[in-house]
């Protein structure tokens, strides 16, 4: 065993040797005592070869007399003879399943790895110590100095490694990298160690990379906004994104937490994709786009009824705005307190900018339903609010106006229906309001115009006392706006019932001014026959 070497034919020979003991079930029990003092030190000293062998995994030649090169040489890439019998040989002495058997041969290899790093860094050394000879210690052969020029080498070697094994994305091997350089540098600088050009600058290295990687992953995002509406269905498409959002910041947060800085270009990029999101969402449902919302808002001779795709797609919209963004912006606010002071810009100002944009269209798209929806009450005589005001008279009784109103009112009762079964909670409330509102500036407007009186220029008081024809419009209002507050509040009760709250119920601008309009000639006539109608 002294002359033992770690070659191929060596280790064979060994191996053969020592497997017919080693197999014996209790080999050490049937062997005398100098039997088994002589197999401990045959094992002793073939650890020692082990070691050997493993340590210079890639430095092994067979033609040498030590089984090692003498002098260093560059990795050919291809395994040495004597590894794979080296290996075997382990698995004989060792059990290879245990942790402790497989962290041994772990070590092995590490330390194989930080002897080839010396001897890479063995021109530097040499520089170093010839650059230092017959001279006086000072400040440029301080070891500050010595240190400054391993960080030198170190750099210009990361940075031949980064060209030739490109980092296409912060996967975990090029993460764990990043936060290895970055910790080395801030080393440096805790050591006092003097950070000239050319030393160990994590950024710089790096930041190309950061730049390609994030432009890499906004492209792919946009790839999936314009591909992933043929694929998916509205909702499960938004989420699919929004998870790869979330999913991108988790990738990037190692990144930004050390350069908060790149928080703005990956928000640059997440805004980008949340617009392209919204125009394939868009796209999809062309015919409800907003270059479509003035076509949508236009009369026609028939009756309209809101689509279930455009409810599914508003609801998406929504979904975004209350849920989805403000998960993301969180996300990106979380870097606040390491941007340095005097930006310009703080992280989630881009998609505060998104969520205005997409609550500005979302208003465009109810604006214009609501104005087809009004639209319908004018395709039939029977709905026809100016029609049925012109038909009132002084002498009619409520319940004639009742049924007159029938028509409208069902007319009203089904679009309520229909808006609640394809829009949530929310957008319902919200189109509801919207719906009631605009019913009520159409009978207001109706009522000024009947009246023959602009209130812009004389008050209420003074047209009540005109004429039978506007006590007759006054009367006929009143009933209106109440049947429209009754609709429309009874509906919500109905359809939403718990969830309704009383905040909910109030009535909009436009019937509040009805409402006071009419009250105010109510209080001021007390004496007058009009009182009669509240």
């Amino acid at each position: 065993m002294d002359v033992a070497t770690p070659t191929a034919d060596c280790l064979v020979l060994v191996y053969d040797l020592l497997y017919p003991i080693k197999m014996k079930g209790s080999a050490r029990s049937t062997l005398s005592y100098q039997e088994n003092r002589i197999l401990g030190e045959i094992e002793g000293q073939l650890e020692q070869i082990l070691s050997l062998a493993f340590e210079n995994y890639k430095a092994l030649d067979e033609s040498s007399l030590s089984g090692v090169m003498d002098d260093f040489r560059p990795a050919n890439g291809s395994p040495a003879p004597g590894l794979a019998p080296a290996v075997k040989l382990y698995n004989l002495l060792h059990d290879i399943e245990s942790p402790d058997a497989q962290f041994k041969l772990c070590r092995y290899f590490q330390v194989a790895a930080k002897k080839r790093s010396r001897r890479h860094l063995a021109e530097t050394d040499e520089f170093v110590t010839s650059n230092g000879e017959g001279t006086l210690m000072d400040v440029l052969y301080s070891p500050s100095r010595y240190f400054f020029i391993y960080s030198m080498e170190l750099c210009t070697r990361l940075r031949a490694f980064l060209v030739a094994c490109r980092p296409e994305s912060p996967s975990s091997p090029v993460s764990e990298l990043v936060i290895a350089t970055a910790e080395f540098q801030k080393d440096l600088i805790s050591w006092n160690i003097s950070h000239g050009k050319g030393g160990v600058n994590a950024k710089e290295l790096f930041h190309p990379y950061i730049i390609s990687w994030i432009q890499h992953k906004s492209l792919s995002l946009l790839d999936a906004c314009k591909l992933g509406v043929r694929t998916h269905s509205t909702v499960p498409f938004v989420d699919l994104m929004y998870d790869r959002l979330k999913e991108t910041l988790s990738e990037y947060k190692f990144i930004l937490c050390r350069w908060p800085e790149y928080t703005f270009v990956l928000e640059t990029a997440i805004a980008d994709t949340e617009k392209a999101l919204v125009v394939a969402l868009e796209k999809q449902y062309e015919d409800f786009g907003l270059k479509h919302v003035e076509r949508l808002a236009h009369r026609s001779a028939c009756i309209y009824e809101v689509p279930e795709e455009l409810g599914v797609f508003m609801n998406s919209i929504e979904r975004v705005i209350d849920m989805l963004l403000p998960r993301i912006e969180t996300g990106l606010q979380s870097c606040n307190s390491s941007i340095p002071s005097g930006c310009s810009t703080v992280p989630g100002e881009l998609l505060r900018e998104i969520t205005v944009m997409l609550r500005s269209k979302l208003r465009s798209y109810l604006q214009a339903i609501v104005e087809k929806l009004v639209d319908n009450a004018k395709v039939q005589n029977l709905t026809k609010l100016k029609k049925i005001l012109q038909e009132f008279k002084e002498t009619v009784t409520e319940s004639d106006v009742q049924s007159r109103l029938q028509p409208l009112k069902d007319q009203l009762t089904k679009t309520i229906v229909h808006l609640h079964s394809i829009f949530d909670t929310r957008l319902f409330l919200d189109m509801c309001q919207r719906y009631w509102d605009r019913m009520g500036q159409i009978s207001y407007s109706l009522f000024l115009l009947n009246s023959h009186c602009s209130f812009i220029i004389i008050d209420i008081l003074s047209f009540l006392d005109n004429s039978k024809e506007n006590r007759a419009c006054y009367k006929g209002t009143r009933i209106v706006v109440s049947i429209l507050d009754d609709i429309f509040a009874s509906q919500m009760q109905q359809l939403l019932g718990n969830a309704l709250q009383e905040k909910d119920l109030a009535p909009p601008r436009s019937i509040m001014q009805v409402h006071s309009v009419l009250c105010k000639g109510a209080v001021n006539h007390t004496g007058n026959n009009y009182s009669r109608w509240f």
